[in-house]
């Protein structure tokens, strides 16, 4: 992306009407407040659905996604993941597994925890924002859904707890008895004991 530089008279007027909103800001003026806060909201939203994520470091930890192994539902979602995520950098650990125990100490999660988990490079994520930040590593359109991070955590959250209150029931439980036939590439994608 090419990067934006101001010269010159628009240099020189945007640098006092920032000054001026900077200072009205911290006097808790409400015309620099709501500026402040429109530019952040705004900054937010370009960084979640404009700006492509970086590319990963070659030293860049892989991302895990932590599930409920024996929800239909999880299991899913988690094959969605395996078509669409083209970087492969998501690995995956069943919550029940004892690498999933050890992955949830590390980060001071509960065991008994019923929600998926995402752990990347900003730390551990649950519910609808580790369901929101692991679409955002497949392609589009799916991608996109990230957008859906901008809404207050609460207000996802509740939609998230309304899903997983009726996984069982809506989905079933995964016996076993269906597997999907997996690549090596794929099997090395699970961490397992």
């Amino acid at each position: 992306l090419p990067r934006l530089v101001l010269s010159g008279a628009v240099a020189a007027v945007t640098k006092r009407i920032l000054e001026w909103t900077k200072v009205a800001a911290c006097a808790e003026r409400p015309v620099g407040v709501a500026f402040w806060k429109f530019g952040d909201a705004a900054s937010a939203w370009l960084s979640m659905t404009v700006l492509p994520p970086p590319p990963p470091a070659p030293h860049e930890p892989k991302v895990i996604l932590l599930f409920d192994g024996v929800c239909l539902l999880c299991s899913t979602f988690v094959h969605f993941l395996l078509d669409h995520n083209a970087d492969q950098r998501i690995h995956f650990c069943a919550l029940q597994s004892e690498p999933g125990k050890d992955i949830l100490t590390r980060h001071g999660l509960p065991l008994d925890v019923s929600t998926v988990v995402l752990i990347d490079e900003c730390g551990a994520h649950v519910r609808s924002s580790a369901a929101l930040r692991t679409l955002r590593h497949c392609g589009a359109p799916y991608c996109f859904l990230y957008a859906l991070a901008a809404l207050p955590r609460p207000l996802r959250d509740f939609g998230y707890r309304m899903v997983a209150a009726s996984r069982y029931r809506l989905f079933g439980k995964d016996d076993g008895s269906a597997c999907r036939r997996m690549t090596k590439a794929m099997r090395a994608r699970f961490l397992s004991t």
